[in-house]
Parts: C-alpha cells; structure tokens; sequence
C-alpha cells in the first residue's frame, strides 16, 4: 500500500539513501503484482508527499545507489533469529530433512569415492528435498495437507539415496553375506570413531584389527553394536570376526548395581571406564555423573543428599540432572506455529516413570524408561558404554498434546542441567558455529549444541531437531510443539528422536562440528571377504579448525568437488592430503566455475590459506 511505501522512503532517507527498494506483490515476500496493485501504484506515481515510484530492477537500484555514494550502513555478527517456533513445529517434516540431506550426502561420497556414476538419479532426489526447503514449508508453518506431498517426496528421495548407497558400497567393499571380515566404511572427510550397528553372523563376541587388538561386540536386537576405532577419513578398516576371544581378554559386563535410597525410588549406579552414573529409578533422569577424567560431579544437587541438622531427610532438586522431559505450556497466540509465547507453567516427568535394567554387556549396559502423561507416552532407551565416553539415548514419542487458542501450547522438552559456571553456548549453523549467552531464549541450531563453563562442557548431539535454549549450565533440546494455526494439529502421533550426551574438559569448534557430523553420517558395515589389513590411504585435511563437509562427483566435467570451511573465524593455514592420482587441485565457486590458478601439489599435499569462517570448494582432477 502506498503508506507501506512512504515508510520505506523515510528509513532509508534517515540513512542517506535518496533511491530506496520495496518489494510488493501477492503473498508476504513479493511475488507477482496484480493488475489492481499496478493500477494503485499508477494512481499514487505523481501524488504530492508520495516519494517518486518507479517500476525497476535490481541491478538499477544498486546502481542509483552507487551513484549516490552513502556511507551505507554495515550490520557485523549475526542477525537476530525470529519466529522461534518454526525451529521445532512439524517435527516430521524436520527429521525427514535432516535424513535426506545426510543420507544423500552419503551417497554422493560413496559414489565419488567407487566412481559410481549417479549424477542424475541423485540431482533428481535432491530436488524434492530442496522444495521441502521453502520456508512454508520446512519452517512448519503450512496448512495440514502441505505436509502430505511433503512427506511422500522425502520418502522417494530417502530411498533413492539409500539405493545408491547400496550400489557403490557393492563396488567399494564387495559385501559378501557368507564373509568372516567386516568391513567398516567412513564417508566423512575426517576421521572418526564411532557406534556401529550391523548384523552379523550369529555367535559374534568380539573383532579384531589388523594388529590383533580386540573390539567387544554386543547383541542390539537385531543388530550388534561395537565401537568402531579410528576409521580413517573417506576410507575403512577391515575386522576379523571373532566367534571365541583371547585368554585374558576384557569381555566383563559394564557393572550396574541398585542403590536403595530412603523416600526415593533409588538408583542404578553404572560404573565404566570413564565416568560413574547414577540414574534415578523414579524418572530415568542422570541425577549425578561423575566423570573420572575431570575429577568432578557434573551435577550439582540431582541426587537426593542427606542434611545433618535434617537427619532421615533428604534433598534434592531432582528436576536439575541429566535427562529429564519437560512439559511447557505457551499462552496461545494467533501466530502459534510462528511465534512462542508467554510461558504458562512447567511440568516435569520425575516421578512413577517404569525404569528398567535391560541388559548390561562388554560393549554397554541398557535401560529402558517408560513415562505415561496425560494423553502421551514415551519409550526412551538408554546406552551407556563401558568405553567410550558419551551417553545415548533414543526416545519414541506417543504425542497427543494439542494446543489451542482457549488453552495452550504445548511442548516438550528435554533438558540437561549441570553445575558449571560462566556457561556459554555454542550452536551450529550453514559452515558456522555461533557463540551466544546462556540466557534463556529459544535458538536454532543443527546437529549439535555445547555448553562450556569455567570448569567442564558438554555436547547435545541430534538427528533430527532444530531448537535449543539454555540458561546458566542447563541445556535443553526441544522435541515436539503443537501449534494450532495455520495447521489445527501439526504432530499428534509417534514420533522417534535420537540424542546423545557427550561430557569433555573442552573441545574445539572442529571437533564439534565432526562429532555431530559423525553422529548423523555414522560408518556403514557390511561383511565381506577381504582379508584384514591396514586401511588405504585417504584423502584428509590437517588443519585445527578446517573441516572438510562433503565429496562428490563434479556436476558439469570431470572430477571431485570436496567442500572445506574454517571454524573458528580466524586467519589459518590447512594442508590436504589428496589421492595419490590427483593431477589438479582448482578453486571453484558453488557452481564449480573456476576462481583462481590450480594449486601446487607436493608430495601429495595441497597447502591451502583460509580467512575467517571462509568456505573453499575444490575441484580435484585426475
């Protein structure tokens, strides 16, 4: 409307800008104008106190603008985030994105990596997935039916992925049902040590490496879980199955024993090499973990805790541990799948959960915990391994809260609340890790988000959400949020959420952008007939805060494109380790067009200078 316009006139003449820009046209972002919107603009162009209206183009208000030559005005750091809802609302949507893009990331590495050749077939099943990723659409706040063709497009794109997958594993490493190796495969560009989960022959208990070490395996199910050591970048390492193990090896089960405690519930305390726990018998919650490597309780009042003036008493604040779910309840408002409102009230789950001691192994002791609440359950199974230092969880949801504009909105959350002081957070974002203050306020973020104070941190890695908050030394990930505008019931259902608590005494932003990376894009197994071996050599950048995010078979010639960004918004210098055939290492832009001379290769490595956060991509011919 014409006052719309008068309005952008005048903020931009404040800032000494004579030719301002405004967008209009149907929808909220500018689409195309009507025939009566031209007509109103015609009618209002020679009006006095109207500023000059003229249809144009970009490229001429850039120019008038140039012309000009203002001192224009410079925002540095990051943009304030708005509607705060649409980082958790239509969890479905989200956990369909989040498995796409890694599952089809995956998929163009293997077949970079075997020179399998699905350029097509994998440009086809991006493009549905990069539809999802209008802002209507993957931000939630569509009507019902959106998510209908949504999630049928995702689907056919998950599998094509998962298809192509399978194919350039077949080149790669030969899968043989019948083999006695099994052969664990990295399609990340650094190298990791990770969970595994495969089938394997009945009778497994252990794998060993190419230098006999012994890696424990546990019955998962169906599956076997084993920790996967030191899988090197782009590349596999190779493990004989073991039916019977060495005399004198470790296969003891992780140690669990029931704490009876007065006026609770009690506790299982698990003891592995890293840390002892205890996990409340009331709830499910971690209410003290005492991790061995910093000499501390992490918690600071979870447990209950005997006062001597108050004897057969105990006290705690059990809600302040690890684990625990959170119902929140928003006051409605009418943008309720854009906007999170006041809050209402608070509930915690800390109470009358079923906590359960399932099975305890050389690899991990299980728990399973049951909470039933209004109209919703959740089943949460929970990992702690005997020696690897990080605690996962995997919670399937029953959600049938529903908001309203006469009631509320509700959430749910998951929270985990420490002791530490001075805390800060750290989240990802697109080739970024923001640092923010712990103050409270819902932010985005991706696979990951840290909590670093004084003394310790801790890592909340995802598979699926979007949206945090932290105050002080709590973090909490949100899971589900049922809005009721545009869409009346965006959630109600089963829903499945994959998370992991992993302590430290610090880490870098590389290395949080790795694990979480790792944690979505896990090795893929398969038992095959090679013989054990050391693993290749791989393709791997060295350079503290560099991290190499992707590789693929060029789109448009023939080649790689390996995609690499630097992390912690300093000047600084990687070197990359290429394939021994590598002839040329070119500087491309996103649309793989050369921008700069090809790069000297020495003795198979590429030295390589990075600005502040900035992202390289390269094209690396044979």
């Amino acid at each position: 409307m014409p006052g719309t316009v008068v309005e952008t006139a005048i903020l931009n003449y404040r800032k000494g800008i004579r030719n301002a820009l405004h967008i209009w046209g149907i929808g909220n972002h500018g689409g195309g104008m009507a025939r009566h919107q031209i007509e109103i603009m015609q009618r209002y162009h020679d009006r006095p106190l109207i500023p000059t209206i003229r249809f144009s183009s970009m490229k001429d208000v850039v120019a008038a603008v140039r012309k000009e030559n203002p001192e224009l005005p410079a925002n540095t750091g990051e943009t304030y985030t708005v509607f705060e809802g649409c980082f958790t609302t239509h969890a479905l949507i989200k956990r369909y994105n989040r498995e796409c893009e890694g599952a089809l990331i995956t998929a163009e590495t293997l077949c970079a990596l075997g020179g399998v050749d699905r350029r097509r077939t994998l440009a086809n099943a991006w493009t549905p997935v990069l539809f999802n990723h209008f802002h209507d659409i993957f931000d939630g706040a569509s009507v019902h039916d959106t998510y209908i063709d949504a999630h049928q497009r995702s689907e056919k794109s998950f599998k094509t992925a998962r298809k192509v997958t399978t194919e350039a594993l077949a080149v790669l490493v030969k899968p043989w049902r019948g083999g006695k190796t099994v052969t664990v495969f990295n399609p990340c560009g650094f190298a990791c040590t990770e969970v595994v989960r495969t089938k394997l022959p009945r009778g497994t208990v252990a794998l060993a490496d190419e230098t006999g070490a012994i890696t424990p395996v546990q019955k998962l199910g169906a599956e076997h879980a084993f920790i996967a050591p030191a899988i090197p970048a782009f590349s596999c390492r190779h493990f004989r199955i073991l039916t019977t193990v060495p005399r004198r090896t470790d296969l003891a089960a992780v140690p669990v024993t029931l704490l009876a405690e007065h006026a609770t519930g009690g506790y299982y305390q698990v003891d592995t090499a890293t840390a002892i726990l205890k996990i409340s018998r009331d709830s499910g919650a971690i209410a003290s973990y005492f991790d061995k490597r910093l000499a501390r309780d992490l918690i600071a009042f979870g447990a209950a805790r005997h006062i001597g003036h108050a004897v057969g008493t105990p006290s705690s604040r059990a809600e302040l541990a690890l684990n625990v779910f959170q119902l929140v309840f928003e006051a409605p408002n009418p943008m309720s799948a854009w906007l999170i409102n006041d809050i209402q009230r608070e509930e915690y789950l800390l109470r009358n959960a079923r906590v359960e001691l399932v099975e305890t192994g050389p690899v991990f002791a299980r728990f399973q915990v049951t909470h039933r609440f209004h109209s919703s359950q959740i089943d949460e199974e929970i990992l702690v391994y005997k020696d690897f230092p990080r605690v996962d969880f995997d919670a399937e949801i029953d959600w049938q809260e529903k908001g309203s504009a006469d009631t509320a909105i509700p959430q749910l959350k998951i929270s985990f609340a420490t002791g530490m002081t001075a805390a800060r957070v750290r989240s990802e974002g697109p080739f970024l890790v923001s640092e923010r203050a712990a103050d409270g306020i819902e932010y985005s973020t991706q696979k990951f988000c840290d909590l670093s104070g004084d003394e310790f941190g801790f890592s909340l890695y995802n598979d699926s959400k979007y949206g945090y908050d932290a105050l002080g030394g709590r973090l909490r990930m949100t899971l589900l949020r049922s809005s009721y505008a545009p869409d009346p019931d965006p959630d109600s259902g089963r829903h499945r959420v994959r998370f992991a608590f992993a302590p430290h005494g610090g880490r870098s932003n590389a290395e949080l952008v790795r694990a979480g990376m790792a944690y979505n894009r896990r090795p893929i197994a398969a038992t095959t007939k090679a013989r054990v071996r050391p693993a290749p050599p791989a393709m791997a950048i060295k350079g503290g805060s560099v991290v190499c995010t992707s590789l693929r078979l060029a789109e448009g010639r023939e080649g790689l494109v390996m995609r690499l960004f630097e992390t912690d918004g300093k000047r600084c210098r990687a070197r990359l380790r290429v394939d021994s055939g590598t002839t040329a290492a070119i500087p491309v832009n996103l649309l793989e067009r050369p921008v700069g001379r090809p790069l000297k290769i020495a003795n198979g490595t590429v030295s390589l200078n990075f600005r502040p956060h900035e992202v390289k991509t390269l094209l690396l011919t044979t």
